[in-house]
């Protein structure tokens, strides 16, 4: 939080790390800023560089107090047992014991990262009491305990956390990257969660903390080996996992399943099928049977699909069937006429 000098009522948020750097706006005594993570030392003073809008900004470390209770603290729990992990599965929470004598949780407050030794971990602050304030900023406080049914699901590279009747995630950005982590603000019909995607295999195993609520994911390195590359692949407003896992090397079998997320203009998405080539894109186009929930089944060799919103990501679940064997290239990207289309290609081998 941001704590001023004697003298002053405001702390300047700067542009840049320095002293004559431009002042993108004036903070009072109190108000919370999220830190990146990054410092500065410049002409010997040191700076801290804060989320401010959709923008990074910076601010003398002189003026910014130790981070509230509910930022401190959790990177010095146990993490959790190797055997807690669980894979490919929904964790339902536990009703908490109570009593509770404050606010349910309404929205994501806050997500923070740690790197400890023996895991990684994520924490996913709830809160409550949600406002914006006389000059366009969101605030908010913590909130006491974790609704009954609150939802942990869990894959190898991806873990979600859904709470019942989950309304914003405000303050916190829709698409957050945290080191080798990306978390995914995502629309569903169970309400809005936040999907986080790793970069390599992770094992995840949970604990949930109150008083304030939060969620606490542990991370340890998943499978690793020939076929069980789970990075997601990302491309323009789109980030899509691998098709299938092909460990063996004799390709994946029928219907092939393709999971992922979206958030492109007007909330419309394509999915171009080709024969693979040397070049992305320069294939020849093939007919096959698609299907979403959003839109249905369709033969085509180029599928048009609704993703839910556009303000935060969309998950979408999209199947491709009746195809012969052989190596083909799927395209992913927004639904338009524009050469300069950007999505993901992902390359796949149908078993004979």
């Amino acid at each position: 939080r941001v704590i001023p000098g004697a003298d002053e009522t405001t702390v300047p948020v700067l542009s840049d790390p320095a002293d004559s750097a431009a002042t993108l706006g004036e903070l009072t005594d109190g108000s919370g800023v999220r830190l990146t993570g990054a410092s500065a030392i410049v002409d010997g003073v040191t700076y801290h560089q804060v989320v401010w809008g959709e923008t990074d900004a910076w601010i003398e470390a002189q003026y910014l107090a130790p981070p509230e209770a509910w930022r401190t603290g959790f990177e010095t729990l146990d993490c959790e047992p190797e055997g807690a992990a669980f894979e490919t599965t929904d964790a339902v929470m536990p009703a908490s014991n109570g009593p509770h004598q404050g606010p349910a949780a309404g929205h994501i407050l806050d997500v923070l990262y740690h790197q400890g030794e023996e895991c990684e971990r994520l924490v996913v602050v709830l809160g409550a009491g949600l406002g914006i304030d006389g000059e366009g900023r969101w605030f908010g406080e913590p909130a006491s305990w974790v609704p009954e049914g609150t939802m942990v699901r869990s894959g190898t590279s991806v873990v979600s956390v859904v709470v019942p009747g989950l309304g914003e995630v405000r303050p916190v950005a829709s698409t957050l990257l945290l080191d080798n982590v990306l978390g995914l603000a995502s629309r569903t019909v169970d309400g809005v969660a936040l999907d986080f995607v790793f970069d390599g295999n992770r094992r995840a195993a949970v604990q949930i903390l109150e008083n304030p609520a939060r969620v606490v994911i542990d991370l340890r390195p998943g499978p690793t080996g020939a076929g069980l590359d789970l990075t997601p692949r990302r491309g323009g407003p789109f980030v899509v996992m691998p098709i299938d896992v092909d460990v063996d090397g004799r390709g994946v079998g029928l219907p092939v399943t393709v999971v992922g997320w979206g958030r492109p203009n007007e909330a419309s998405a394509v999915a171009e099928l080709r024969h693979a080539a040397a070049v992305s894109g320069a294939g020849a186009s093939v007919e096959a049977l698609f299907d979403t929930a959003s839109t249905g089944p369709q033969r085509t060799s180029r599928y048009a699909f609704a993703t839910a919103d556009w303000t935060l990501w969309s998950p979408f679940t999209l199947t491709i069937d009746d195809l012969a064997p052989g190596e083909y290239e799927l395209f992913i990207g927004e639904n338009t006429s524009s050469e300069s289309n950007s999505g993901v290609y992902l390359r796949f081998t149908v078993a004979g």
